[in-house]
């Protein structure tokens, strides 16, 4: 994956993260907002639903205190019973009054307006005073039975909703003067709020004045006795009010129960409406009925609908923005690491005059210009390194070529050497014997050791000129290896007492070069000749393993020190050990041993001990 297309990724990563993120953020800050919107306009709804009704409650104190106060009602010692109705009549009538009655303190009718049935008895709240003991006025929410009305109007309210039931009553009492002690102790009139449809539509038209949302009116208002609507705008789907249904037992608990407030959206006669549902009490405390508010939820989610398309696109729009922005930006940073990776490419790739065209001041710049200064500089010492190795390549082929030359002159004059000397030993230039013979035996040995050294100083300049090549065959290690090497070392080991036994199968075959199998064993057969004792033990042993063939040279010479043993292979390398110093050699056999197996794609391995002996393990594997 290429850079440009991690970084893309990872930005949209970024971007989509921190856009997912901010998402979930605006909605929540949305929903929020609204749920607060809604709670504050519930709550104004719902002040203004108690101030229609406070104004309601505060016209029957006034009328209740006028009334009160009016020199009519002492006529009524005077004039009789038949002229106290027609002046409670009277007044009822003026002023939209439900009934208006005299009762006495456990709120027996005394006398009233024709509205009420003989026998009735009313709620009464209880001695009022004032500061200074005057009589006073006092209002509040009460129960009564449906029994207590005689109006026809009143009991067709009462009766709407399929049958009687309790009704809800705003009343206002005024205390009467003390002359009036031993027949009536109140002035009490009310309202009836069960069917008080007037009132609940100015409620309604106060908070929501002629609005409708798609059709259907924008809210509506409902006066509850215990959890049953008795006013109401909500209509059924008959277009009637629905007046009788109830509300649901959680807001029944909460509001009648617990007398706290609810707020939240409900579903009122199958419709969803935010809504707010506040105890009303008697002047006791106790709760008698609801007082409820609701706006249509669509209106509430539709806001919060619009607010979160606005604020989500404006938020997907600066996201965007940003977002191609930042790509435009981090394109010119790429674009600088295009070329800068271009160029270290190039350069690694063996362009030493590629350079990274990058000019800006920035990080990337700087880095640039570092690695331009940095491939000038090895540009040129590459230059001066390249005419050092064609000088020394140059004189190393002319050292090769010397090299080869001379090991070639001196191996024809040393085999000459050595045919001449066998022929003295033989007696054909005349017999010799006794210091003569000792004397030509050691400069046998000499030519033998020369000839040695001759050997591999022709394979190392084969090998340094790189025609050491591998021509591999199958080859009977027995008969085309061991027997010819044995031969050649033969008078060697004779002259040293030296035994030599082989462990190799019958038919034991290896895919090898045989040369340059020939040139490993005999080196290996030499040293164990060189630095085995006198009259000492050489084995030569080969087996077949999990993984191809093994041959081995063993002696029971002295163990080679164990910090010597990582550098044998080494070229030149001989063992710098005092007990061996006395023994010659240029150090290149088992380097030679090492470059001929590894040309066949095998290993070399050694194993010494003062108990086991030397072994030298050449390991090829399977073909």
């Amino acid at each position: 994956m290429s850079l440009r297309v991690k970084f893309g990724l990872l930005i949209v990563l970024i971007f989509g993260l921190v856009t997912v993120a901010m998402s979930l953020l605006q909605v929540h800050w949305v929903r929020t907002l609204v749920f607060e919107h809604t709670e504050a306009r519930m709550a104004q709804n719902i002040h203004a639903a108690w101030n229609v009704l406070g104004s309601r409650q505060r016209l029957l104190e006034a009328h209740v205190s006028a009334l009160a106060e009016l020199g009519e009602l002492e006529e009524y010692r005077e004039v009789g019973a038949g002229r106290m109705e027609e002046v409670l009549r009277l007044y009822r009538a003026r002023w939209g009054l439900d009934f208006v009655a005299l009762a006495d303190a456990e709120g027996r009718v005394v006398m009233d307006d024709g509205s009420l049935r003989d026998g009735a008895v009313l709620p009464v709240f209880g001695e009022v005073a004032g500061p200074s003991g005057e009589a006073q006025v006092c209002s509040g929410y009460a129960v009564a039975s449906p029994a207590v009305f005689s109006a026809p109007g009143v009991r067709e309210r009462l009766a709407a909703d399929g049958g009687p039931r309790e009704a809800m009553l705003l009343l206002a009492q005024h205390r009467l003067d003390p002359g009036w002690a031993h027949e009536a102790d109140w002035l009490v009139a009310g309202v009836v709020l069960n069917g008080a449809h007037q009132l609940v539509d100015a409620i309604h038209n106060t908070i929501f004045p002629s609005e409708f949302y798609k059709g259907k009116p924008l809210g509506t208002a409902t006066i509850f006795l215990g959890p049953v609507r008795i006013a109401t705008t909500v209509s059924l789907e008959n277009g009637s009010r629905a007046i009788g249904t109830v509300v649901s037992d959680e807001v029944a608990e909460k509001v009648l129960k617990r007398g706290e407030p609810w707020t939240g959206p409900a579903l009122v006669v199958g419709n969803w409406y935010v809504s707010r549902y506040d105890p009303i009490r008697a002047p006791n405390g106790s709760v008698v009925g609801m007082l409820y508010i609701g706006e249509r939820e669509q209106i509430y989610k539709d806001i919060e609908s619009r607010t979160l398309l606005t604020s989500l696109s404006v938020l997907f729009t600066i996201m965007v923005g940003a977002l191609a922005l930042s790509f435009v930006l981090i394109s010119k940073v790429l674009h600088q690491i295009t070329a800068l990776d271009r160029a270290t490419r190039g350069f690694a790739g063996g362009d030493y005059s590629a350079r990274a065209n990058i000019e800006t001041n920035d990080e990337i710049g700087g880095l640039a210009r570092s690695f331009n200064r940095m491939a000038a500089t090895i540009q040129d010492d590459r230059a001066k390194i390249m005419h050092q190795k064609e000088e020394i390549e140059s004189a190393n082929r002319g050292y090769m070529g010397m090299l080869s030359f001379a090991t070639h002159e001196f191996r024809n004059s040393i085999g000459a050497a050595l045919l001449n000397l066998q022929l003295i030993k033989e007696g054909s230039f005349g017999k010799i014997e006794g210091e003569v013979l000792e004397g030509v035996d050691i400069v046998e040995k000499s030519l033998c050791y020369m000839s040695d050294i001759s050997d591999n100083f022709l394979q190392l300049s084969r090998i340094e000129r790189g025609e050491l090549s591998v021509t591999p065959a199958r080859v009977d290690l027995s008969k085309s290896i061991v027997a010819p090497v044995l031969q050649d070392k033969k008078g060697i080991m004779d002259s040293r007492g030296m035994a030599l036994d082989t462990d190799i199968p019958d038919g034991f075959c290896l895919h090898a070069d045989p040369n340059l199998l020939r040139v490993a064993l005999e080196n290996l057969v030499s040293n164990a000749i060189k630095y085995g004792p006198e009259g000492g033990r050489i084995v030569i042993a080969a087996r077949t393993t999990d993984r191809g063939a093994e041959v081995s040279v063993w002696n029971d010479g002295p163990p080679i020190p164990p910090d010597q043993v990582g550098s044998l292979f080494e070229k030149f390398r001989r063992f710098d050990s005092d007990s061996l110093s006395s023994k010659r050699g240029a150090g290149l056999g088992l380097f030679l041993v090492k470059h001929i197996v590894d040309r066949h794609g095998g290993q070399v391995a050694v194993e010494s001990s003062e108990a086991a002996g030397t072994r030298f393990i050449l390991r090829f594997l399977a073909t």
